[in-house]
């Protein structure tokens, strides 16, 4: 079965792939669910909790829930409770899945348009183990990542197909994991610029391309090309405006007159220079970092826009002779742009999970280019003997320093990937995670404290409360200070707090909610009342302690 040794060495290089990602992320297995989204998709949940017929289904193509329409991802989530319960190692055990055969996908697709088992293997090894991944794998809620690029990578697939055979039954294919992909997260919107950039390189099928590709490359005009993407072209359309309507319907869009374009502008600058850096030293990583607003410093904002200019002419000036640069750096840059902030989606200024896809071109930047840089080109001495040396140093170092940099950095990225996941255990650790990561992250603070007024550590959740109040006073801060108070039997207080959290958020139902059953309790029926009819507007089902989702 395993005859030739191309084939031997791609199964022993997916082998060690798998057990790396194991062992790095096994810990995923004994965490619970969190607190962060965690109810909104399963435990509280009723269609899915209610498993795979009929009722489900429907609301699974028809609801826009969470602030999102993704179909597929909540009949995953139904397919999981019907396999599991609600046992939450069963639902993190199908993310770690998902996450191999993204890997092995990855590193097959790759292999099968260079021909470079050993970079492709690099790539899909970078892929696998750094600990940008492990927001996306341990995020129970984060299924759509996990999903969705599942998709992504077998729309790629199919594309290599396609442009191996190019008939309209193998371009059939392409269009239907795209479309699976944009039903589990609208991220998909830039695969049609994906694959032009592919069609440049590795695939050469541009007329000014030259071939990379370990396929028969056939050049077309780039009309043709941009023609054939048509479809797939209307697709993300289609997806684009379904999401921003999922966005508005649900409440997760922030208006320019919250948050200006230039304050949009400065933070997606200093944002794409941030995952860079985190790609390098990925340290300090939590669940959430708040977004700064217009206190983002302008000389850091100049110093990012300065770097994306350089490093931009540098990648122009060597794309001419490895075109994998130009590649790779699109792919990064174009790739986040759903999520880089420009249509301000929730109270992030960037998040992990946002990397799973984009980080792929910078890792192919790499994988190419260090070999190259491996000619030890020499100024003096014949032509030939410089040949020679070249040759010989160049295989020193792709078959000594390459494999032994590579396994170096792969347990560098597996150990810390495994010491990342150790904070996605439990909701207070991932949460106290946040806060000391971060610079004045109220909203984790929040978060923090909600899961320790239902644990009876009212002390520590009031000293938190008390802190994000003086950083950010918001509507759930005053509810759980609300909460604090009614255990500590100040109901009075109890009750100004419920009332400034409305004050804030008129649309806050959990306020409304926390305060007509104080009120009940307290026999006060007519003001209850008129408080639960104000809660009883909204269909959501309402826990006692809220959560703030990104």
């Amino acid at each position: 079965m395993l005859s030739s040794p191309g084939k031997r060495l791609n199964f022993i290089l997916c082998s060690l792939l798998v057990i790396a990602i194991f062992g790095a992320f096994c810990r995923v297995l004994t965490a619970e669910f969190t607190d962060y989204d965690g109810n909104l998709y399963v435990t509280q949940n009723f269609f899915v909790q209610r498993g795979l017929n009929a009722e489900s289904l429907k609301w699974a193509f028809t609801a826009v829930y969470a602030a999102t329409w993704q179909p597929l991802t909540w009949l995953s989530f139904m397919l999981d409770h019907e396999l599991y319960g609600l046992k939450p190692a069963g639902y993190h055990l199908t993310n770690l899945l998902l996450h191999i055969a993204n890997t092995l996908l990855l590193f097959g697709v790759l292999k099968q348009m260079t021909g470079s088992a050993e970079r492709s293997a690099f790539v899909a090894g970078l892929f696998a183990l750094h600990p940008l991944r492990v927001e996306s794998v341990a995020w129970v809620a984060e299924r759509k990542d996990v999903l969705s690029s599942f998709f992504w990578m077998l729309t790629m697939w199919a594309y290599v197909r396609y442009v191996q055979f190019p008939r309209i039954k193998t371009y059939i294919p392409v269009i239907i994991f795209f479309v699976l992909g944009l039903m589990s997260k609208p991220m998909l919107v830039t695969v049609p610029f994906v694959l032009l950039l592919l069609d440049y390189w590795p695939l050469g099928r541009t007329l000014f391309s030259r071939c990379s590709s370990n396929l028969v490359c056939t050049r077309l005009s780039n009309k043709r090309l941009i023609f054939e993407k048509v479809p797939l072209f209307i697709l993300s359309i289609l997806s684009s405006i379904i999401a921003y309507i999922a966005q508005e319907r649900g409440g997760a869009l922030s208006s320019l007159d919250k948050m200006s374009l230039g304050i949009r502008l400065a933070n997606a600058a200093v944002s794409y220079i941030a995952y860079i850096r985190q790609m390098i030293w990925p340290t300090n990583l939590g669940v959430l970092y708040p977004h700064p607003r217009d206190t983002i410093p302008i000389l850091q904002v100049i110093g990012a826009i300065f770097l994306l200019i350089f490093l931009s002419i540098i990648v122009l000036r060597l794309t001419g002779r490895g075109p994998y640069m130009g590649v790779g750096w699109a792919w990064y840059l174009g790739t986040l742009v759903p999520v880089i902030g420009f249509v301000q989606i929730g109270a992030h200024a960037m998040a992990d999970r946002f990397t799973y896809i984009p980080m792929i071109g910078l890792f192919v930047v790499i994988a190419w280019r260090l070999p190259e840089l491996a000619g030890c080109i020499r100024i003096d001495g014949k032509k030939g003997e410089l040949e020679k040396e070249q040759v010989s140093c160049f295989r020193f170092f792709r078959f000594s320093i390459l494999p032994i940099t590579a396994i170096i950095v792969f347990i560098a990225f597996g150990i810390c990937s495994w010491v990342q996941t150790g904070y996605w255990q439990n909701s207070i650790a991932l949460f106290k995670r946040a806060v000391g990561v971060t610079h004045g992250n109220s909203i984790a603070m929040v978060n923090l404290a909600g899961v320790l007024i239902r644990e009876g550590r009212i002390n520590e959740a009031k000293a938190y409360l008390m802190r994000a109040v003086e950083l950010r006073p918001g509507a759930r801060a005053y509810n759980n200070l609300g909460l604090v108070a009614e255990k500590e039997g100040k109901i009075d207080k109890a009750i100004d707090y419920f009332l400034e959290a409305i004050k804030y958020d008129p649309s806050y139902i959990g306020a409304y909610y926390n305060l007509a059953n104080l009120l009940i309790r307290e026999r006060r029926i007519e003001e209850a009342v008129s408080y639960h009819k104000k809660q009883l507007r909204s269909n959501q089902r309402i826990p006692t302690c809220m959560s703030v989702s990104p």
